[in-house]
This record gives structure tokens, C-alpha cells and sequence, in this order.
């Protein structure tokens, strides 16, 4: 036993919960954030734009070979505007994830820890998600960000990985207090390992 605690000396201390939410996702949920991850991935934007302005040169090089060719600046005028209509779509629609190939992709009876009630507990430690089929702790080193959008908050556990909570789908909680809470502590964890002599990105000895 460890003296003054009541607890076996190869016991862990428990940590103290702090705040808790509870809430559902479903497959337009899981959309939303494919969605969002396509669209926000840096190397996926880099090859987006590539894409989009060479098919768009292609517009405008057909465009002045015809209109050279005719001697009017008509067929330049009609492909410039394919062009830019070309380049608004595909930016509009980029990313898009149709729901029927999603439910093939995920079907409801093999992915139920997706598909359910989550319980997202805020400890002194990190973020523990509980649902029907089991339960998943990280820690605040673990947290690579939070971000909020209109519809959802995502709290990534890695580059494609998050707790994926539906403002519209709260069941039980404060999302609001939850993140802001969530985000002081995991500045703190990082002042408190900047500040230490072995912290992250402190030089090694």
C-alpha cells in the first residue's frame, strides 16, 4: 500500500473527471467529416489546385488555337467560359462523398461503434470515448487538434482520425464548455513540456 492513500503500491491514481458529453452519430455524420478531411488535407488541396488549373489551361489553349484559327476572339470568349465553369464545379463539388457508396463502405451491422451513442469524458489526463462496444482513452500528447465547423466539432486523435460530435445531435452536456475546457488543457499540458527540461521539443542531453 502506498502510505496515506489506501491504494496498492502498483495501483494507478484515478483521474478526476472534469466535464462530460453524450451524443449520436449516423452515416451523415461520417460524410461530413470524409468530407471535410478531403477538403482540408494539404496534399489533397496542392493536387486539387494542379488539377483544376491545368484542365482549366486546357480550355483556354483550345480557346486561342481556335480563335487564331478563325480569326475571332469568339471561340476564345465561348471556352474561356467552359473554363471558369469547369473550375467552379469541380471546386464546388471536389471532395463530395456520395451516402450510397458510404453505406457500402460502412454498413450499419459491421461498424456499430460508428453508428451509436458516444460518451466523451474530459479527465485530468485526456478524452475518454465510451459507446456499446467498448471504450478508447487518449491522451492530451495524443490530441493533434480540435475543430469546430457550423455543423460539427472534431477532435483529432490523428491525421485522418477524430471524435466526431454533431452540434445538432447532443444528447447530455455542454459542447461549447466541453471544447473550450478541452483546449485550456491541452495548452497547459503544452506549456507545462515546453517548460520542463525533458518536454516535447526541449533539447535532448
Amino acid at each position: 500500500m502506498i502510505p496515506g492513500t489506501g491504494r496498492p503500491c502498483n495501483s494507478r491514481p484515478r483521474t478526476r473527471n472534469i466535464m462530460n458529453i453524450r451524443y449520436t452519430t449516423d452515416l451523415d455524420d461520417i460524410q461530413a467529416f470524409l468530407q471535410y478531411s478531403i477538403r482540408n488535407n494539404p496534399v489533397v488541396l496542392r493536387q486539387r489546385i494542379v488539377f483544376a488549373l491545368c484542365f482549366t489551361s486546357i480550355f483556354l489553349f483550345i480557346g486561342i488555337h481556335m480563335a487564331r484559327r478563325d480569326g475571332s476572339a469568339i471561340p476564345l470568349v465561348i471556352f474561356a467560359i467552359l473554363g471558369l465553369m469547369f473550375l467552379f464545379l469541380f471546386w464546388k463539388y471536389f471532395g463530395k462523398v456520395p451516402q450510397n457508396r458510404l453505406r457500402k463502405l460502412y454498413p450499419m451491422n459491421e461498424n456499430k461503434g460508428l453508428f451509436c451513442e458516444h460518451a466523451l469524458e474530459l479527465t485530468d489526463s485526456g478524452v475518454t470515448e465510451t459507446s456499446p462496444v467498448g471504450q478508447q482513452s487518449t491522451t492530451f500528447a495524443g490530441i493533434h487538434r480540435v475543430v469546430n465547423t457550423p455543423t460539427h466539432a472534431y477532435i483529432f486523435i490523428g491525421s485522418n482520425m477524430a471524435h466526431v460530435i454533431p452540434l445538432k445531435k447532443i444528447l447530455e452536456g455542454d459542447l461549447n464548455a466541453f471544447v473550450a475546457q478541452l483546449e485550456a488543457k491541452m495548452k497547459s499540458q503544452q506549456s507545462v513540456a515546453g517548460c520542463s527540461p525533458q518536454g516535447v521539443g526541449s533539447p535532448e542531453p
